[in-house]
């Protein structure tokens, strides 16, 4: 009887250790595995339950966020007839493909380092990544765009358009999309004048 008790107790402690331990990928993550220190990747749909890394030095997951992110760019740039402003960009994006995304910002993904943890990276640790693969984007479309721009005659909202449609072109294929871009210029006393 004491036995039946005792492989009753235990059967019920290993189902509910067996039930936490289970991760299932979230709706509002992107997780990516690796089982080879990130020289290939595989995404988790969502529901789908996320493999444990027991035993496996290299076992690398990432949790991104399937939510927008904000995200800033500060430069100084070059306008017609040689005009300096100092550019300040805000920007929403999203990450589109964390597969493609992975490729781009591997810093984020750290073999065994809490990679059986269920939560998501910390939002500050996309601050690398968005310098590295959305900032530098931004800056060179930018740059570009703005070679021919007439500050005088500059129209705002138009510009806007443009520098989105242009930086999503070249985003698109590193996994991000940015939502929406702001864009303000800031002139020296001479310029404004």
């Amino acid at each position: 009887m004491n036995i039946k008790k005792n492989l009753f107790v235990f059967s019920i402690l290993g189902s509910i250790a067996f039930m936490t331990s289970c991760n299932y990928a979230k709706s509002n993550q992107q997780v990516v595995v690796s089982s080879d220190c990130g020289m290939t990747w595989e995404k988790i749909n969502a529901g789908d339950a996320v493999p444990k890394g027991v035993a496996n030095p290299c076992y690398m997951k990432v949790v991104i966020p399937n939510f927008p992110m904000q995200g800033d760019s500060r430069f100084i740039t070059n306008l017609k007839d040689r005009v300096r402003a100092f550019v300040h960009i805000d920007y929403d994006y999203s990450i589109t493909d964390p597969l493609e995304f992975i490729k781009q910002a591997k810093f984020l993904g750290k073999a065994n380092a809490n990679a059986d943890s269920d939560g998501a990276l910390d939002p500050s640790a996309f601050e690398g990544a968005e310098n590295m693969v959305i900032d530098k984007r931004i800056r060179d479309v930018s740059k570009e765009l703005f070679l021919n721009e007439d500050i005088v005659e500059l129209d705002q909202s138009e510009i806007e358009n443009k520098l989105l449609e242009v930086s999503n072109k070249v985003l698109e294929p590193l996994g991000v999309s940015l939502n929406f871009i702001t864009l303000t210029f800031d002139l020296d006393e001479q310029t404004r004048q």
